[in-house]
């Protein structure tokens, strides 16, 4: 089931007031049944920096092929990090392998260090689907599955796979460096039987339309320039897809099959301060005008909880997160596959 945003399932965001009525909420692990009370909050547009790692990202074609095929190639410098992952349905009619295989061309060996490493799959349901990706994320960003891997000269290696059944959703993420320069990776779909060696004789996908994206992008993270004080009660919107009031919130990637922009930036970092906190709460609501959207799961990050996800949202209910009695407050938030962006965050009493 497609869950990149889609243009034609999803409304713009646009700048409201919204009045609260007075009532007491209902909190069940952080899940917010009733509308809490506090003054009108005003959406804001936000102006981004982008920071990080590289990001090598495949969704497209977001259903792969019968045929044997890679997404995406790229050669690696030993003077960067790695943040690759895929997300892809195999509706094929049979189980395939869906991974990333390494060349090394150098005459020595290279060492490749795995940051971390998760992979997984499942039915293709949005339930399902975000049951699946936001663990996977949390324990990505946690720094699970890290190991090192000795790749000799002229050898290759799957660095992951996962054999994908039909009918399922697979998710694989993978954080690395290489200690040689001009080593190279491919993200590929085969039979179960392929070698990483036949891996690199296969020939490119081309591209399945322009809503999903495979691609390079020169950053997995991006933080607000634009102050954002909480004594106003402001609103603000993250993935804000296709870009109305956020400014800078998608770099233009190369080497591309389908968008050139990574529409809700799924996998990336958001890093966001709020001046003036005063033990104010943050209410994070999906976008539950879209088309479609029946379930939400995001990943988040304070200083006080470490990396978590939320429980399941259900329509038409949201998340509250608690803020602190600092001078600022800087939470994470990374959205997972299967999500559909907009994702409004509300300060409020």
């Amino acid at each position: 089931m497609l869950r990149n945003i889609l243009e034609r399932r999803l409304f713009k965001m646009t700048m409201v007031r919204v009045l609260r009525v007075a009532g007491i909420a209902v909190i069940l692990s952080g899940l917010i049944l009733q509308i809490p009370s506090n003054a009108s909050a005003v959406q804001i547009g936000l102006t981004f920096s982008h920071s990080g790692n590289k990001y090598i990202f495949s969704d497209n074609p977001e259903s792969i092929p019968s045929s044997d095929r890679y997404t995406i190639e790229e050669t690696l410098s030993s003077s960067y990090t790695y943040d690759i992952e895929l997300y892809h349905h195999n509706l094929t009619g049979s189980t395939k392998r869906i991974g990333v295989a390494i060349y090394n061309p150098n005459a020595s060996s290279a060492t490749i260090t795995v940051y971390a490493k998760k992979t997984g799959y499942s039915n293709t349901d949005q339930s399902s689907e975000v049951d699946l990706t936001a663990p996977l994320q949390r324990d990505y960003q946690m720094g699970i599955g890290a190991t090192t891997l000795s790749l000799s000269g002229y050898s290759y290696a799957f660095l992951v796979y996962v054999d994908t059944p039909t009918g399922k959703l697979v998710n694989e993420k993978v954080k690395i460096k290489s200690s040689l320069s001009n080593v190279k990776m491919r993200i590929f779909h085969g039979p179960t039987s392929v070698t990483a060696q036949q891996v690199f004789s296969y020939s490119r996908d081309s591209a399945s339309g322009s809503s999903t994206t495979t691609g390079f992008f020169q950053n997995d993270g991006l933080s607000n320039s634009t102050s954002i004080d909480a004594s106003s009660y402001p609103s603000f919107v993250l993935s804000e897809w296709r870009p109305s009031l956020n400014q800078n919130e998608y770099e233009t990637g190369t080497n591309v099959l389908g968008s050139s922009q990574l529409g809700g930036n799924y996998g990336m970092v958001y890093t966001i301060t709020i001046n003036n906190p005063g033990g104010k709460r943050i209410k994070i609501t999906p976008n539950w005008s879209a088309s479609g959207n029946n379930y939400a799961r995001i990943v988040l990050w304070t200083a006080a909880n470490g990396w978590y996800t939320t429980t399941k949202i259900t329509p038409y209910s949201y998340w509250i997160m608690a803020t602190g009695t600092g001078a600022t407050f800087t939470f994470k938030y990374v959205l997972p596959g299967g999500n559909f962006g907009n994702f409004k965050f509300e300060v409020i009493d």
